[in-house]
């Protein structure tokens, strides 16, 4: 925290659902951007503290280790992001900014990355059950969840898979268009990851 530029660079973050037609059901990948004291200015007092492959860096600081944005209103923390750093690109040279700008991506990746391969048809199942068999086979799992219960059975699932291949958000999009709900990653007050599945009456 001490260490993350917000005087000089502009810290960004967007989350959720982007669209509002009645096909906007998935989440998008949740991004949050910030720079990060890269100088002998920084919490270390070492340069080259967040650059990857530098003698000086940071142990722990490398692709893929977690992040998490939480803002304090009223003597309650709020975790609004959790996710996993992206890309990590220092400034270089000695005259410039000395600063590594950081892309962190929200749990919504794992699912838009991940090829889902133990599904198989299914037959008079819930959608809120079909669901969690998508989320079984992601191999990075959430830090929460919260599933309310469908509304619909459906008579058949994963029926057009013809054992190919998909992503698991490609078929969260089909099961959330079925069921007319919604699928999404929200902050909390706990931990800051909870996969939401709402069913069309919540």
């Amino acid at each position: 925290t001490a260490d993350v530029m917000l005087g000089e660079e502009s810290m960004r973050f967007r989350y959720g659902i982007t669209g509002n037609g009645p096909l906007d059901r998935v989440a998008d990948v949740g991004v949050w951007t910030f720079a990060l004291d890269n100088s002998t200015g920084n919490s270390a007092g070492l340069l080259g503290y967040y650059s990857p492959l530098h003698a000086n860096l940071r142990s722990g600081f490398t692709y893929g280790v977690g992040a998490r944005l939480s803002l304090t209103y009223g003597g309650v923390t709020y975790y609004k992001f959790r996710g996993r750093i992206r890309d990590i690109d220092p400034v270089p040279g000695l005259a410039r900014e000395r600063i590594t700008r950081v892309t962190v991506t929200d749990w919504m990746e794992q699912a838009a990355l991940q090829q889902v391969r133990g599904v198989s048809l299914q037959v008079s199942q819930r959608s809120d059950q079909v669901f969690s068999m998508v989320l079984a086979d992601i191999t990075l799992q959430p830090g929460a969840v919260s599933i309310a219960q469908g509304r619909d059975t459906f008579t058949y699932a994963f029926d057009n898979l013809g054992g190919d291949r998909v992503a698991a958000t490609s078929l969260f999009q089909d099961i959330a268009q079925s069921e007319l709900g919604f699928i999404y990653v929200r902050g909390d007050i706990a931990q800051g990851e909870t996969l939401v599945f709402e069913n069309r009456q919540t």
